[in-house]
């Protein structure tokens, strides 16, 4: 297969291995989900949840406790597995029809970031290393997801 294929599949997920994301979010809209069963990220925008296919694992931070408060939790929570093969559109009020993926959750049992820092591939060595959560939703590696998967009590048989 050539590189170019490679890279449209991964892209497409269209191969058996899922990807790995972190999604962010404060605590309070974390805990909405888990209830629901559901993902949402960057304010419901579909976009970033187009890149996120069925069995892609998902686990996510949150940097503040409630939403738009300075509140500061820096933990993971929230990990799961997506469920639904295209996000979908809610209304949740006339001004507000948010994009969501369904989620079977596995855990959610905090992990702060701090003791992990030197040891993610996506935060070692990176004094800056809370800008990318910036983007709302962003791919990890396997390693990475096994790594804060345990620190949460939960097993994965990600490659």
């Amino acid at each position: 297969m050539s590189e170019k294929q490679t890279t449209l599949d991964k892209e497409n997920n269209t191969n058996s291995t899922p990807r790995c994301w972190v999604a962010v979010a404060s605590a309070d809209h974390v805990a909405r989900g888990y209830a629901g069963g559901f993902m949402q990220v960057c304010h419901g925008k579909q976009g970033p949840l187009k890149r996120v296919k069925p069995n892609d694992l998902v686990v996510y931070y949150f940097p503040t406790f409630t939403y738009q408060q300075k509140d500061t939790c820096q933990s993971f929570t929230a990990l799961g597995h997506v469920t639904s093969a295209e996000p979908y559109q809610v209304v949740m009020s006339e001004n507000f029809m948010p994009y969501r993926h369904d989620v079977a959750w596995l855990s959610r049992q905090n992990c702060p970031i701090r003791p992990l820092l030197q040891t993610l591939s996506f935060t070692r060595d990176n004094p800056r290393w809370g800008y990318q959560f910036r983007l709302g939703l962003f791919e990890i590696t396997d390693d990475d997801m096994n790594l804060i998967a345990r620190k949460m009590g939960v097993e994965l048989s990600v490659v």
